[in-house]
């Protein structure tokens, strides 16, 4: 229960990876309350409810996935877990959402505004960047910096439509080049 990341491929080429029996509908490897890969998903999906952590780069690449619901019982988004989603329009973060891993949103070309829960203690470099419509950020009120004031890069690189930042009162620390190229 205390695991919060499962790096890419950690479970290739193993039984459970390569028996499809342990694949749900054939495009989807859950491993207890993990899901560590998705392949193919297209159009509208439903995470299981239970699932815990998304995995590293679980959905990069689905290039026709265009909404997803993640339920309550997601606290960990992974690295680059929806990378290259370019078609995936809608997404609403669970209020239990605790972090969300480098890039993990990197080019999801169609998302127009993101609402971050205030539940999220960490939010890695270039999660959002490359999303090139989003028009509205909501930072979450509680926080005073992000990352703890650790960052040192970009979360919402390049989100060239980008008009509207909701800054909580009280914020005092925004990462180096938070912003850049918006």
């Amino acid at each position: 229960d205390s695991v919060m990341s499962i790096g890419h491929s950690a479970f290739e080429r193993t039984e459970v990876y390569e028996n499809k029996a342990y694949w749900e509908d054939g495009k989807v490897l859950y491993i207890d309350n993990y899901l560590i890969r998705a392949n193919g998903i297209s159009g509208d999906y439903t995470i299981k409810d239970s699932t815990r952590v998304i995995a590293n780069e679980a959905f990069s690449s689905c290039s026709s996935l265009t909404s997803i619901t993640i339920p309550e019982s997601v606290t960990s988004i992974g690295e680059y877990a929806f990378n290259g989603c370019s078609n995936l329009k809608t997404i609403e973060l669970p209020d239990g959402t605790l972090s969300i891993g480098e890039g993990a949103f990197k080019n999801c070309k169609l998302f127009t505004k993101i609402e971050l829960p205030d539940s999220i203690t960490d939010i890695g470099i270039n999660a959002f960047s490359n999303c090139v419509n989003l028009e509205q950020i909501n930072i979450p009120v509680n926080w005073e910096t992000i990352n703890g004031g650790n960052a040192v890069g970009p979360i919402w690189d390049g989100c060239e439509k980008l008009t509207s930042i909701v800054v909580p009162e009280g914020m005092e620390v925004l990462p180096t080049g938070a912003f850049a190229k918006c």
